[in-house]
């Protein structure tokens, strides 16, 4: 076997499988673990339920899944070696993977690898066996359980020709698992099977333009152990399985078993054996099973040939029949060697992989030139040509996985693949290379089968293979095999990532801007302000309104998302960026989120060539970037990526369009620039790698923090009685230094107390009694002074054994911090929440000394506070003389200040002192003092004051009181009632006006309220009339109806249920209406409802408007129309008349030739259908 056999390692030792179990396990463990739990095997990904059998249908029929043991009396794995006629279809159309086996079972050696031979139901039986496929240049060991789908315990699907044989049946499952489901093996190719089973290069030849020796090809092939298939197309899905006058089944699947030539009438015959997979319908033309050529031919070779010929499904028939009848003949070949000559050649492989995906590298065929260059692109190198110049290369490429995937809506796609002469660079190749070079060679045609595959020989020298699906956006992952006699170089083009990014400029001096950056210094100082930097928000803004203004771009606005990427690349942006990482290590960066006027000159340059670069990928001019493009915008901007990135970035920002708006470029664009800046200044050495760890994104070990010289702090909240509590702009939490713990003495407090902890935070300061209040000092007093004192508890308050006080020093740390993070030096005595409320509004004026003795520190025991015994008497002396207004806003000292006021009953002022306690006493200044309730806190009139009956009255409110009493004056005279509710007295003169408006008022509001004699009906009563001595009233008629007495009959008062709430009441009979007759029509009007359109006509006239319709005969006719007039309307009529007729007339032949064009088409769609699945 030559060593490019996929069977074997070029050491010629087998090639080992991989287990696909999802746990890992292998056969033998899993076999292992069966037999010790004494328990028959499991399979739990494929277990035996409805989704093993069916992915998009719910089960017909009742199945059963059965072990074999369950089915028979004595299963057998295989019985007398395995034969093409233990083959038998079932329900399942999976005919191309019954052929394959077919083809299979003559190749024992590889029958050997897929079938392994060491499985039985007799010693070691545990239900579980194993067979292998080849899957994407890898051996896969698939293990399953027996248990198979029955129904009336007969197997439903692939079966033996013997009952008691299961190797065909379990080889099934293990396919069907391998690809998902049992579903999943409806319809498919012959040779996607055989190349699962061997891993050979698959061939196809249409018999129809097929080469003269084809069947020279085709024993050449079966003779190096080739397995092969044929089959019939179909037109349409109605000729499936359709069988043919000549017992043939056309979309069905054959396996070829056999060529020979025999002697008959003197010349040689091409005969061809073909195998049904059904096991029976055969083929009943020439050289059939009972063909009357047989008897012509030798006997021994009838007899060689037609050994137990029965009606199995296999049968003898010429080649020429066999071309006439059949339409493609599929050859997988365990070798790449050519079956056109007998040279046998040593093989070399190369194995690339790859992936099209939609935006990025799904570009379609070269129908799509502006998306073709886009496509996965792979650079081969041939060398060693032979005799005739020409290297021999065969190139293979594979759909991945797309059986597997159909329960998720996805099948084959159309694939194929084109060669062209490599430029010199190894760069993906643009759109212009496409453009002016053709291809050198190509897949014959794009089809929709897992595999296309074609040989070619070609010159030696570079190529570029480009593999495609024919519509682009098609997304699926694809494998590329390469067979050359030489080794052949071939790697992916443009696969290198790098970034050629310039330095940003040094920044320049005030004076030494140009006009330019003067003014976008002027723009950059409007939007900054005072601080001299921009934020996010204010940096959205400025982009908004600037792009706004750009026609030629479209996008709803840059997003907060994006300015803070800008920031973020911005920020560190004025250093260089290979030396990145140490400025930020060594603080030399703000990093303050904010970018300043330098920062912003460099992104504003920047902003305008990314700008430019859009607007030229730009091609069709819609304001939006093809996501196609994106490659080589990014080149245009010094970055290079792969198409792994590529295809990430694709599916992160373009739209379902495939386009990419100017946010998401720019955000795009900002955020790559940024990854090359930090792995550049994180990559010191130069080599194009760095090593990160999940918590360090650096690679030096010294650590971030010196734990010797760091200071530790605990973060509380402020204190109440901190001053600055109340003050909104200082900040609620402070920074308290934090105690060195012994770990030791903690411990056994812990155990002591039973609470356990395991942070720095001493919770068993709760549980202690404190000896005395902990103590603050000022944190700026401990940053000056390395001896001041510092945090000190309860517990290190505490004397030592030598008298001294424990006290802990903070020392001076490099790391300045503002003094209103810390706590304040001095506290006030009563906290925030425990301080009165200030009282707003008026309050209650008393007296200066009951006000002290109301207060706690009033000395009770003072002699000049004691009371006199007569002290009530003399409070309520009456005084002569005015009272004095005493002023209640005092001064801070809340003395009490006199104020003079003139005498009543003389001009004289006279100066009298009253104590608090109303005894006389005479002062120096000769003033009075009184009490509170001696002063005026009542007007004159009202005996109230308007404003309060217990304040003091200032000027202002005795002026206020004044204005009321003047007021009320007007009032003094008429007296008609008391302001204090009393009850109403006074006497009003009879011929007064007033009072006959009040009358007037009292009969009008009485006409209201009683009813018209019109209303009540016929009976009258005779109005009263009075005469006065003056003048005569008339007085109002009031006219009453008797009321009617209700009558019942029987039958209401029966049927009428009465009680307390329903009582019996007479039926009345209907108002009569008049009837109103049409004079016309003789119809009654407004009896039949109203007809009018139905929703459907009024949706018609909706969609109809005044063109539509013909503007003459819609017209009303007139009465008094002339004959001219009645002449031009029937000219006007008639031509709108022969306005429709062409029309419908036009409208007749569009119709019609639109009918010839789909016939059209549909015939043409007939005759170029090909690679349609076969069932």
């Amino acid at each position: 076997m030559p060593s490019a056999s996929t069977l074997f390692s070029t050491s010629g030792s087998k090639i080992q499988a991989e287990p696909s179990q999802s746990d890992g396990k292998t056969y033998e463990q899993l076999r292992q673990e069966s037999l010790q739990r004494r328990k028959l095997f499991e399979d739990p990904d494929f277990p035996a339920i409805a989704s093993s059998l069916f992915y998009s249908e719910s089960v017909p029929v009742n199945f059963e899944w059965k072990r074999p043991g369950e089915i028979c009396s004595d299963p057998k794995f295989i019985i007398g070696g395995a034969d093409r006629t233990d083959i038998c279809q079932g329900q399942l159309g999976d005919c191309w993977l019954l052929a394959a086996i077919a083809s299979l079972t003559q190749r024992k050696e590889i029958l050997t690898r897929v079938v392994p031979p060491d499985q039985s139901f007799d010693h070691g039986y545990a239900g579980i066996f194993h067979f292998q496929f080849w899957q994407h240049n890898r051996w896969l060991d698939v293990v399953i359980d027996d248990r198979l789908p029955c129904v009336r315990n007969k197997l439903v699907y692939l079966h033996s020709a013997d009952n008691n044989e299961f190797w065909s049946a379990l080889l099934e499952k293990a396919y069907a698992k391998l690809n998902g489901s049992y579903e999943a093996l409806k319809g498919g190719s012959t040779l996607e099977a055989m190349e699962d089973f061997t891993g050979g290069v698959g061939e196809m030849y249409e018999t129809k333009k097929a080469p003269g020796d084809l069947f020279t090809i085709m024993k050449k092939a079966l003779d190096r152990g080739s397995m092969m298939g044929c089959s019939i197309d179909i037109t349409s899905s109605a000729e499936s399985e359709a069988q043919t006058a000549t017992g043939l089944v056309k979309g069905h699947a054959y396996s070829i078993t056999g060529l020979e030539e025999v002697n008959y009438r003197g010349g040689k015959v091409r005969l061809v054996r073909v195998r049904n997979p059904w096991g029976q319908v055969e083929w009943n033309g020439p050289w059939s099973d009972s063909s009357r050529e047989w008897s012509i031919v030798d006997k021994a070779d009838k007899i060689r040939l037609l050994d137990k010929a029965t009606d199995d499904g296999e049968f003898w028939m010429e080649f020429e029949d066999f071309k006439q009848n059949y339409d493609r003949v599929e050859l997988c070949n365990m070798t790449p060697d050519s079956l056109t000559d007998d040279t046998k050649k040593k093989w070399d492989v190369n194995i690339l992989e790859g992936s099209w995906i939609r935006g990025s590298t799904a570009g379609g065929c070269r129908n799509y030139i502006d998306t073709f260059w886009t496509n996965p692109q792979f650079k081969m190198k041939l060398e060693d040509a032979d005799s005739d110049n020409q290297c021999s290369v065969i190139v293979a490429l594979m759909q991945k996985n797309r059986r597997r995937l159909r329960k998720e809506g996805l099948d084959l796609e159309t694939i194929g693949f084109a060669i062209y002469q490599s430029p010199n660079n190894e760069e993906h190749a643009d759109k212009d290379y496409f453009r002016f070079n053709g291809s050198k060679a190509r897949s014959r045609t794009y089809i929709n089968t897992r595999e296309v595959s074609e040989r070619f020989a070609l010159p030696p020298g570079n190529y570029l293979l480009v593999p495609t699906t024919f519509q682009p956006h098609q997304e699926a992952d694809f494998l590329v095999r390469i067979f050359s006699e030489t080794k052949v170089g071939a790697l992916e083009m443009g696969n290198t990532i790098q970034a050629d990014l310039p330095d940003p400029p040094m920044p320049t001096q005030p004076e030494e801007e140009t006009d330019e950056e003067k003014g976008l210094r002027k723009l950059f100082e409007q939007i900054a302000g005072s601080d001299q930097a921009i934020s996010a928000r204010e940096l959205q803004d400025v982009l908004n309104g600037v792009l706004s203004r750009r026609r030629e771009i479209k996008f709803d606005g840059v997003s907060l998302t994006t300015c803070h990427s800008i920031i973020n690349l911005m920020d560190v942006s004025s250093y260089k960026y290979q030396e990145v990482y140490i400025a930020i290590v060594a603080k030399k960066v703000d990093c303050s989120g904010m970018i300043e006027f330098q920062e912003f000159k460099v992104f504003w340059e920047k902003l305008k060539k990314w700008m430019m670069l859009f607007l030229s990928f730009d091609t069709d001019r819609n304001g939006r970037m093809s996501s196609y493009e994106l490659r080589s915008a990014l080149k245009a901007a010094g970055m290079q990526l792969n198409n792994q990135i590529l295809q990430l970035i694709a599916l992160r920002f373009a739209d379902e369009k495939y386009e990419i708006d100017f946010d998401d470029y720019l955000t795009c664009i900002v955020r790559l620039e940024n990854m090359f800046r930090v792995f550049n200044g994180l990559d010191t050495s130069h080599r194009g790698e760095v090593t990160l760890n999940f918590t360090q994104p650096h690679r030096k070990k010294k650590s971030f923090i010196s734990k010797k010289n760091s200071v530790s702090f605990h973060l509380v909240h402020r204190s109440q009685k901190d001053p600055l509590a109340a003050d909104e702009t200082a900040p609620q939490h402070v920074l308290l230094p934090a105690t060195k713990v012994e770990v030791e003495k903690r411990r056994e407090e812990q155990r002591k107390y039973g609470v356990f902890f395991d942070d720095d935070y001493d919770y068993l300061q709760h549980l202690r009694e404190a000896s005395q209040p902990a103590e603050l000092i000022s944190a700026a007093q401990s940053s000056r002074d390395p001896q001041a004192p510092g945090f000190r508890n309860d517990e290190e308050g505490q004397e030592d054994e030598q008298g001294q006080k424990e006290v802990q020093v903070i020392t001076d740390s490099s790391i300045k911090l503002p003094s209103s993070v810390f706590a304040s030096e001095f506290e006030e005595e009563v906290g925030l929440l425990n301080k009165a409320a200030p009282i707003s509004g008026p309050r209650l004026d008393m007296d200066p000394d009951i006000v002290a003795a109301l207060d706690e520190d009033f000395d009770f025991d003072d002699p000049e506070n004691i009371l006199e015994d007569d002290f009530i008497i003399k409070a309520n002396d009456v005084v002569s003389g005015d009272c004095y207004a005493i002023e209640g806003e005092g001064d801070d000292d809340d003395d009490w200040e006199d104020t003079e006021e003139e005498s009543g009953e003389d001009n004289d002022k006279e100066e009298r002192s009253y104590d608090s306690a109303g005894s006389v006493s005479d002062d120096e200044s000769g003033r009075g003092r009184f009490m509170f309730m001696d002063c005026e806190t009542k007007s004159r009139f009202t005996e109230y004051s308007l404003t309060s009956s217990v304040m003091r009255r200032n000027e202002q409110l005795t002026l206020l009181d004044d204005r009321f009493e003047k007021f009320y004056e007007q009032f003094d005279d008429d007296e008609i009632g008391a302001l204090d509710n009393a009850e109403l007295e006074g006497f009003i003169d009879p011929s007064s006006i007033r009072l006959e408006e009040v009358i007037q008022d009292y009969f009008k509001q009485k006409e209201k309220e009683t009813q018209k004699p019109e209303q009540l009906g016929t009976p009258e009563l005779p109005s009263l009339k009075e005469e006065e001595e003056d003048e005569e009233q008339e007085m109002e008629t009031l006219v009453i109806e008797e009321p009617l007495e209700e009558k019942w009959d029987c039958e209401t008062v029966i049927s009428t249920y009465s009680n307390l709430y329903n009582r019996p009441k007479l039926i009345e009979d209907p108002p009569k209406k008049q009837i109103r007759v049409s004079s016309k029509t003789g119809i009654p009007l407004d009896v039949l409802p109203n007809k009018g359109m139905t929703a459907r006509q009024v949706e018609r006239m909706e969609r109809i408007n005044d063109s539509d319709l013909p503007r003459v005969s819609t017209q009303p006719r007139s009465r008094e129309e002339s004959t001219d007039e009645r002449k031009l309307r029937k000219q006007a009529i008639k031509e709108e008349r022969k306005e429709r007729r062409m029309e419908k007339k036009a409208n007749k032949v569009a119709f019609k030739q639109e009918k010839q064009k789909q016939e059209k088409q549909m015939v043409g769609l007939r005759a170029n259908v090909q690679g349609l699945k076969l069932s």
